[in-house]
């Protein structure tokens, strides 16, 4: 089902005018939030380099924002588009290094582009700003080659730090929706409602087995980001608990036998499509 108007127009204008999604997020070494997007570069950068050939052919960022992926994997050789939906979005990204990579306005579920036409797509942070995934996740593996790879970002709903607020988000859908329906659902919606629209963050056992029936094998997945809000309600200063953050967040990502693989703030997955006898 495609997304009401009503999301994607309010979805639209809180990035035209959020100068922290601009880059400024980025740029303040002693804001714990800024950096959990650096974070959130490298760990995908990491895998993006693991598993994708650069000179393979044009990568496609889905949702590009202020452009800093764009500019990252532009720096591996690769040929790199861009598409955001908000108009500020592409103009940030037009001036932020990208060289010459094109970058255009457009929505993820209409992409101006001609099937197969990409060999690696980015889409970070984007899912979650949709009512559904399904067409979006149809139109990522339209412009996909056979055997390409979506690199993929979502926020986890079971995430080891946030388990006081997601459990009173599931308390309160559990009371409007009954046993069966939390039991199913593969997001549910944590903030932006009051605002006239909403973000989602993810089972990400259900999240996986979606991506699955929507065409593509698992190649990879991890989670990382463990924000401790407490130290800053205690006094503890922006680069403290950047720190700890980052200390702890290595801490989890390397336990043995993967003990703590699933259980950060922001899941990173990477897919294959699956080629059928379309391509």
């Amino acid at each position: 089902m495609a997304e009401s108007t009503g999301q994607k127009e309010g979805v639209r204008e809180f990035f035209n005018t959020s100068r922290g999604w601009k880059g400024d997020f980025y740029r303040e070494p002693d804001d714990p939030f800024g950096q959990l997007l650096v974070r959130r570069k490298r760990h995908v950068m990491e895998v993006f380099r693991r598993h994708v050939d650069p000179l393979g052919g044009p990568i496609f960022d889905a949702g590009c924002g202020p452009g800093e992926y764009v500019a990252e994997v532009g720096r591996t050789g690769a040929s790199v588009f861009g598409m955001d939906a908000s108009e500020e979005m592409v103009r940030t990204a037009s001036n932020n290094g990208t060289g010459g990579s094109s970058i255009v306005r457009g929505d993820i579920e209409h992409i101006p582009f001609l099937p197969g036409r990409f060999t690696a797509v980015l889409c970070i942070g984007v899912l979650g700003y949709l009512e559904s995934d399904r067409t979006a996740l149809g139109e990522i593996r339209r412009l996909l080659k056979p055997g390409g790879h979506l690199l993929v970002n979502v926020r986890n709903l079971n995430a080891l730090t946030s388990f006081h607020y997601t459990g009173r988000l599931k308390l309160r859908y559990l009371k409007s929706m009954g046993w069966r329906a939390l039991r199913s659902a593969v997001s549910l919606p944590t903030h932006g409602e009051r605002r006239g629209w909403k973000s989602r963050a993810y089972n990400l056992g259900k999240f996986e087995r979606v991506i699955g029936e929507a065409g593509f094998e698992k190649v990879e997945g991890l989670t990382f980001g463990y924000e401790l809000k407490i130290l800053s309600l205690l006094g503890v200063g922006g680069t403290t608990r950047v720190r700890i953050e980052s200390w702890l967040d290595s801490l989890m990502m390397n336990l043995p036998l993967g003990i703590g693989r699933y259980t950060g703030w922001g899941y990173i997955g990477l897919f294959r499509k699956i080629p059928d006898h379309r391509g």
